[in-house]
């Protein structure tokens, strides 16, 4: 679906807001004098698109992706680093070096570990931490390699109306259902004739049915009251399910 399109159906059959009879709306923008004939403009009903998206993508990992964008050069000596600021969760790597997986653990663990800065070597294990977007390799690499992750990621692109003729990132059939969080945050606007709680609640619900809150996020919370013993820094959850992740033993060799 084109925005053009996802902007028509949210006007036409969720908003009920054309303008009126006889009114080009698809040519209306915030600057123009025509703009106050429409509830919601053009650049508003986008943005709201927008978000939807981003809504259903972070609450259900909808899209796969990997390659250079998300690998991570690794610098002898460094074990921390940033995440590309569209991942979500990391579902599998593997090390340029050896390629071998590095086995997940949570952040916590590494630090319980005396003088854990010290430990050199080739990484064995990995830390995600998605509130902070960074990852932390133990032991501290000792020479320069590449992390290789494959993902769940948001959309790459910001949905706009300046744009009307650019797809939305999100499948085809999921498409119509994300915008019910457009209409949520239309209705949720505050103004005299858009505020709509109720109408807002209506939808808000609408998408939650389609889109559950399932994300990553969502299941560290899940984890950490089933299990106070340890703490989930960041531990990729979702469809695809990691191996859990694991206590660090040190051996002769750290």
């Amino acid at each position: 679906m084109k925005t053009i399109d996802a902007i028509k159906y949210l006007r036409l059959y969720v908003l009920n807001d054309t303008g009126g009879s006889g009114t080009d709306w698809t040519t209306i923008t915030e600057a123009s004098v025509n703009a106050k004939q429409l509830l919601w403009s053009n650049e508003e009903l986008a943005a709201f698109i927008n978000e939807a998206q981003i809504q259903a993508f972070r609450r259900c990992l909808l899209q796969e992706d990997f390659g250079a964008a998300y690998n991570i050069s690794i610098v002898a000596g460094t074990a921390e680093y940033s995440l590309h600021p569209k991942v979500l969760q990391v579902i599998a790597n593997t090390l340029a070096s050896n390629g071998k997986e590095l086995q997940l653990t949570d952040t916590r663990t590494i630090f319980e570990l005396q003088n854990y800065s010290l430990d050199t070597g080739i990484p064995k294990f990995y830390s995600a931490n998605y509130k902070t977007g960074t990852v932390l390799f133990y032991p501290t690499p000792v020479a320069n390699d590449t992390w290789k992750p494959l993902v769940y990621r948001l959309p790459l692109n910001t949905v706009s109306f300046s744009l009307p003729n650019a797809d939305l990132e999100i499948q085809e059939h999921f498409s119509i259902p994300m915008l019910h969080w457009a209409a949520y945050l239309a209705y949720s606007k505050q103004d005299a004739d858009t505020y709509d709680p109720k109408q807002a609640a209506i939808h808000k619900a609408a998408f939650t049915d389609e889109f559950g809150e399932t994300s990553v996020y969502s299941d560290m919370r899940k984890l950490k009251s089933a299990d106070n013993r340890v703490k989930y820094g960041g531990i990729p959850m979702g469809a695809t399910r990691p191996r859990p992740p694991v206590r660090i033993i040190r051996n002769s060799n750290g």
